[in-house]
Formats: structure tokens, C-alpha cells, sequence
């Protein structure tokens, strides 16, 4: 979905991984920007503790913390660019 993005002359956006995910709730929640308030996004990363990777990946909450979840849940996603 990131891959075919799209906005403002950019095509280079990508889906953020969990640690990038942490630093946008860390910097950005404390600065009230963005709407992420209160949002669970979807990372890249896959939520290796579960014996089976592929099926699991790690969310972050945004003003709450990062824990991994079932891939054939709907949670919202939010493309980033290099950072």
C-alpha cells in the first residue's frame, strides 16, 4: 500500500517500522501534532516473541505503548518518508 503512494511529487513512502513508529509517538504526541492521539498504526516489523512471525506484527498506540498483534486485524496505517 505504501509502495504505490503518492503525495506531493513524492513516490518514496514507505510503511515505518517499530522503532520509527515510537520516535514519531514520542516527539510528535508531546508536541500535540499530527491527529495520532489516541490511533494504533501498523509497523513494518514483524512481532518475532510469536513462533510464528509472518502471522504477527508489532503496533504502536500513540499515546499508549507497542505490542504485537494479529496481521489479519484493521488497524490504520501512515506512510512515512525518510526521517
Amino acid at each position: 500500500m505504501s509502495n504505490n503512494y503518492e503525495l506531493n511529487g513524492f513516490d518514496d513512502w514507505y510503511l515505518p517500522s517499530r522503532d520509527e513508529l515510537y520516535l514519531m509517538n514520542k516527539d510528535l504526541i508531546a508536541k500535540d501534532l499530527g491527529g495520532f492521539k489516541g490511533r494504533s498504526y501498523w509497523s513494518s516489523s514483524n512481532y518475532t516473541i510469536s513462533s510464528r512471525p509472518d502471522e504477527f506484527a508489532w503496533i504502536q498506540s500513540f499515546g499508549g505503548g507497542n505490542y504485537g498483534v494479529s496481521r489479519f486485524g484493521e488497524l490504520s496505517v501512515r506512510s512515512i518518508r525518510s526521517f
